[in-house]
């Protein structure tokens, strides 16, 4: 998480206000919106983390990056971000 510039609270906040998407695999993509942002934390430090993707398999973290665009292709139903 320290290369990604974020820390254990920023990723609390995306796990609890962020969206849940499923592939057919199982992992679970939380993407964190910008509609998702809760109104009182807009102007502080949880506007910077729009955009911001937990890649979970089960309670793990896989990886967690960063793309305002990524829920449409995970509601798509291709998660691959790279393609």
């Amino acid at each position: 998480m320290a290369q990604r510039g974020l820390r254990q609270g920023d990723l609390e906040y995306v796990l609890r206000y962020g969206q849940e998407v499923r592939n057919e695999a199982g992992s679970r993509y939380v993407f964190l919106g910008r509609d998702d942002v809760d109104l009182e934390d807009r102007a502080h430090r949880a506007w910077r983390l729009v955009g911001t993707t937990v890649v979970l398999d089960g309670e793990v973290v896989i990886t967690i990056y960063r793309n305002r665009r990524a829920i449409k292709r995970l509601k798509r139903g291709n998660p691959h971000i790279g393609r």
